[in-house]
């Protein structure tokens, strides 16, 4: 069983108070001539994405360095939906190259002022707890794992942990899942969109 882990990219998606606004422009008409095509501005960091550190540190891994298998592997996933999410929401360890937390926050995307308002966050003890799982990336169903100063992105970023973001349809995600989170092949990136699907084990 497959589940797709992304948002559509659509007026409707979810903007980043003062960020860049979604357009979408059609440079080419069927009836006109004789093809369609669409340009589009968006930011790097639209919709379902993952961050690369370069995104807040200075000299950070950029996205392109990561390989593909990286992108790729088993996660593990742990529910915090009804629960402030601190260090001991944390396991002191586990087998898989990804961690999910579960907020089950994607549900409020389409009321802009609560989603990027009274969002869950992770505290940076807990970031740093996350850091010593070693893994490869930390996927949200949020937009972002704490707010500013973000020290909990950079704990993380220190650590060369990508951040998945802006994932839904979590709600039934078992314990124990294989994620593709394939980002778009963006040169020198401090982040990039992705499609994000969650693949179940038989």
């Amino acid at each position: 069983m497959i589940i797709d882990l992304t948002m559509n990219i659509d007026k409707n998606t979810p903007v980043y108070p003062g960020d860049t606004s979604f357009i979408e422009k059609a440079t080419a008409i069927f009836k006109r001539d004789g093809n369609n095509v669409t340009s589009l501005y968006m930011s790097n960091h639209f919709g379902t994405h993952i961050d690369s550190p370069l995104h807040m540190l200075e000299n950070g891994k950029k996205l392109d360095e990561y390989n593909i298998e990286d992108f790729v592997g088993l996660t593990t996933l742990i529910d915090c939906h009804d629960k402030v999410i601190t260090e001991n929401c944390i396991p002191q360890s586990i087998n898989t190259p990804f961690l999910f937390i579960r907020t089950l926050w994607w549900k409020n995307y389409k009321n802009t002022k609560l989603f990027y308002s009274k969002n869950p966050v992770i505290t940076p003890k807990c970031a740093q707890k996350i850091a010593s799982l070693n893994i490869k990336g930390l996927i949200l169903d949020s937009w972002t794992p704490d707010n500013f100063p973000y020290e909990a992105h950079k704990i993380l970023f220190k650590n060369n942990i990508f951040i998945v973001e802006n994932t839904i349809n979590s709600d039934n995600l078992p314990k124990q899942f294989k994620i593709y989170a394939l980002p778009i092949k963006l040169t020198n990136a401090n982040g990039a969109p992705a499609r994000v699907i969650a693949e179940f084990l038989v």
